[in-house]
């Protein structure tokens, strides 16, 4: 009976660390909560890319959404999986975008826990203590862009979270394969330049796996249905690319094209010197950032998600970054390989070959280099300082196991007293932010007093006329996306351009309307060459709008008069 309460006791103390665990890889970013609860995304709020996701995003209850976001090259990124996870939360919060920022705040959220907790039933404390300074570390970093649901930001700490859970998986933890399988799916289908890395990584992770089981006497019935389990998740989570390419004519498939872009690139790979010195600014973020507490005084557009071209040269900021990373991966390795950390060797390992395959795919980049690009690479560098702190607090883990006293026990005080303080730090400077900075990744009020001044007379104007309305891209097509999202919102029939349908999930051409009303939309920052030869519809602000009945062909005057 008396071991019988102690055993209880060991797991209620167990469960409650993990819930600590858990609640502290969330801390930093619980402000977000607060602005979703307390004020929200309203209408009108978002536009260009932002639009396109919330709109496929509302589409995936029509069974319209099999692709991820469309790319100015004219493919999809491969898969929808994102836009199923952040649709019950679009539909929860009704026509304001809030829905769309909320989703994407939980998958961050989940992305910070999982790996923790994973780390703490599969391995113990210390490598689960490593983990959640990683976590935090980014936290700290970037967690002003933890509710941002652009494609190329939300990608990354699932991306960090999977190539923890690989590294768990290789180390025979067959369970932390099936979480592994849906964030590993969610990055690759949603940014087309991760498939490389998570595809890379997952098949190492699988033949270590299989490699130390036969050492050990083969594969568990347990772990062959962990696997199994994890096998059946990726072949749902990737059916919908797979039945769109199945359907589509021969040629015309998203994957299809993905392929014959691959094939037949506009211009060379970019030389392994320009990857790796990518890779080194990518490397180089999360110390310095975290140093420098450049979420302080960051604006609502953080320099990981800018178009800024990057620098064709190092600074020497990021040179002695990159280099003391290097050294202090090489020396972990070496000495956890000399305790035969097999733990910390296996999140060494994720993270050196995570950032080697990053490089990789950064040959691939097409066109300029913008920041925003190289972002997602914080991911596996970051898992990469991980394996180091690893090697560190399971070196000081073992220690305090054979020597436990009053003066380890005071030491375990004093350093948790010291990572509460620093996660309250962290997370005081993150609410600073969102109270600064509310509407971050959002059109500024103005703007969205124009847009909906705009859309209020394109309603009036097709009730009156009981038409169905048509809108271009060419122009001011960021204007042209919120347009079609905001007019569906109300209910509205709205068909889109046969140039432009590709675009947008389930979209519609004008083919077989009686009334159409085709609209393009003007503004300084994307003028409308077309504007001469069409009808102003109204202005607001900046921003035009520009009608004809029928889509001129040839611009010298307008096919049809309003």
């Amino acid at each position: 009976m008396g071991d019988e309460t102690e055993r209880s006791a060991t797991q209620l103390a167990t469960w409650l660390e993990i819930a600590a665990l858990a609640l502290a890889a969330i801390v930093p970013i619980l402000a977000h909560v607060g602005f979703f609860v307390g004020e929200g995304m309203p209408r009108y709020s978002v536009t260009s890319d932002f639009a396109l996701i919330e709109h496929d995003a509302r589409h995936v209850w029509r069974g319209e959404t099999l692709l991820g976001l469309g790319s100015r090259f004219g493919w999809h990124h491969p898969g929808p999986l994102f836009f199923y996870f952040v649709s019950p939360f679009v539909a929860l919060f009704g026509s304001p975008s809030t829905g769309l920022y909320a989703g994407t705040w939980v998958l961050s959220a989940a992305s910070a826990v999982t790996p923790v907790v994973a780390t703490r039933v599969a391995c113990g404390r210390a490598p689960a203590i490593a983990v959640l300074a990683g976590v935090v570390a980014w936290l700290a970093a970037f967690g002003n862009v933890s509710a941002n649901p652009w494609n190329r930001t939300v990608i990354v700490l699932p991306l960090l979270a999977y190539v923890v859970l690989v590294a768990l998986v290789a180390r025979s933890s067959s369970g932390a394969s099936i979480p592994a399988a849906f964030f590993g799916a969610l990055v690759l289908e949603t940014h087309v330049s991760t498939v490389t890395t998570v595809g890379a990584l997952g098949f190492a992770a699988l033949v270590v796996f299989f490699v130390r089981a036969r050492y050990r006497g083969g594969v568990t019935a347990r772990e062959r249905r962990h696997l199994l389990i994890a096998g059946a998740l990726l072949a749902v989570f990737v059916a919908p690319m797979l039945v769109e390419q199945l359907a589509a004519p021969r040629g015309a498939g998203n994957i299809a094209k993905l392929v014959a872009f691959l094939r037949h690139r506009q211009e060379p790979l970019k030389p392994f010197g320009v990857a790796a010195r990518d890779w080194a600014i990518a490397a180089s973020w999360l110390p310095d950032r975290i140093l420098e507490c450049r979420i302080r005084d960051e604006g609502g557009v953080p320099l990981v998600v800018r178009w800024d071209a990057v620098p064709d040269h190092l600074s020497q900021t990021a040179r002695s970054i990159a280099t003391i990373h290097v050294l202090s991966v090489v020396g972990a390795c070496t000495f956890a390989w000399r305790r035969r950390d097999v733990t910390s060797l296996a999140l060494l390992g994720a993270g050196v070959l995570g950032s080697a395959f990053a490089i990789v795919a950064m040959r691939a980049i097409a066109g300029d280099e913008h920041y925003s690009l190289l972002f997602w690479a914080t991911a596996p560098s970051t898992v990469a300082w991980i394996g180091v702190a690893s090697t560190i607090t399971s070196a000081f883990g073992a220690t305090a196991q054979r020597s436990e006293g009053p003066r380890e026990r005071i030491a375990a005080a004093a350093l948790v007293a010291a990572a509460l303080a620093l996660l309250l730090a962290t997370a005081s400077v993150q609410r600073a932010w969102v109270a600064r900075n509310p509407y971050a990744f959002a059109h500024p009020p103005g703007t969205r007093a124009h847009l909906r001044a705009i859309l209020a007379g394109v309603r009036e104007r097709l009730a009156r006329e009981d038409a169905t309305p048509v809108i271009h891209n060419a122009g001011a097509w960021h204007v042209a996306t919120v347009a079609v999202l905001e007019l569906e919102k109300d209910g509205m029939d709205v068909r889109v351009s046969d140039a432009d349908a590709w675009a947008y999930a389930g979209g519609r051409t004008a083919a077989g309307l009686e009334r159409p009303l085709h609209l393009w939309f003007d503004s300084p920052e994307d003028p409308l060459p077309l504007a001469p030869c069409l009808e102003l519809v109204l202005q607001s602000g900046s921003i035009s709008v520009y009608g004809a009945r029928t889509e001129p062909t040839a611009c010298g005057r307008p096919s049809g008069q309003l």
